[in-house]
């Protein structure tokens, strides 16, 4: 079973709309944990929340990830 922290970023890379949010810092980290926390299934809000907090801005750029 992957960790909270891999379950949440692959969540966030999978959202687009996620990363923009985030690279323009305009995310509310503790909503996004939440909305995470409820379609996972995960209950560790606080781990949630540090994952959301964590991921890192530089490897936000999805589509260069897909081109690999």
């Amino acid at each position: 079973m992957a960790s909270v922290a891999q379950q949440v970023r692959e969540y966030i890379e999978s959202r687009p709309s996620v990363v923009d949010a985030i690279k323009m810092d305009i995310v509310n980290y503790s909503a996004l944990a939440r909305l995470v926390g409820k379609e996972l299934g995960l209950r560790k809000p606080e781990a949630i929340l540090a994952a959301c907090r964590r991921f890192p801005i530089s490897s936000a750029c999805w589509h260069c990830a897909q081109r690999k």
